[in-house]
């Protein structure tokens, strides 16, 4: 005999059998999760296939649900990026053994147009086995894709801001708003002479700043500081 569990990060609950309690009616669970703006799926991990997935993935994807749980065993193969599939099979791993489990990963997933979007993955154990064993994974997939690619655009620019100091021979730096704090470039470090492990504080700036000139440069800070 089998059940079904629901498990977080803070608790575990054994839900009763289907006769004595709605939870356990696979009706009504699936209902629920068809409403989920998260694509939501079961995967049996014995078979290590789809059961059952809800109608959103086909919004996120392309792939209808009927097309997904066709590709039976193939699915992680056909759908999941290549360098992602190592730590994929690696939760399953970690559920046969403990169904107190919960998985969070970041993994990219094919669409059907051969592209790949970037998902966050929460998974933990949903049904098992009499011998304490788990048959299967309750998943809630959520699309980071716009978060991902804001990430990669941000750190281009950063690439490319320190390559246009570089070949400009020109740096920036960055002074927290106590003055006791200050972010140095690469290029900038490079024209002072100093290294990347260097603490950089007001000491060090007034200890470079020719004494004819730091007063002026002392107050030009302040005023950045605190009027912007």
């Amino acid at each position: 005999m089998s059940k079904r569990i629901f498990a977080s990060n803070t608790f575990t609950q054994i839900a009763p059998d289907a006769d004595q309690t709605a939870l356990e009616n696979d009706f009504l669970i699936k209902h629920i999760f068809e409403k989920a703006p998260a694509i939501v799926f079961l995967f049996d991990l014995n078979e290590r296939k789809i059961t059952y997935i809800n109608h959103t993935v086909e919004a996120y994807l392309g792939f209808g649900g009927h097309e997904i749980i066709a590709m039976q065993d193939q699915v992680i193969e056909r759908l999941i990026h290549p360098d992602d599939r190592e730590e994929m099979h690696e939760i399953l791993r970690n559920f046969k053994t403990d169904p107190r489990h919960v998985a969070h990963i970041q993994c990219r997933v094919k669409t059907s147009d051969d592209h790949y979007r970037h998902f966050s993955l929460h998974a933990s154990a949903y049904e098992t086995t009499s011998d304490r064993g788990v048959k299967s994974s309750l998943n809630f997939a959520i699309d980071i894709t716009a978060e991902k690619e804001a990430l990669a655009e941000l750190t281009k620019s950063e690439k490319l801001r320190q390559e246009a100091e570089k070949v400009a021979h020109i740096g920036s730096w960055e002074l927290s708003a106590d003055m006791q704090h200050a972010v140095w470039s690469d290029e900038v470090r490079a024209i002072v002479g100093i290294d990347k492990e260097t603490v950089v504080g007001p000491s060090f700036l007034k200890n470079i700043i020719h004494p004819d000139y730091w007063e002026e440069v002392e107050s030009s800070l302040i005023s950045t500081v605190t009027e912007g």
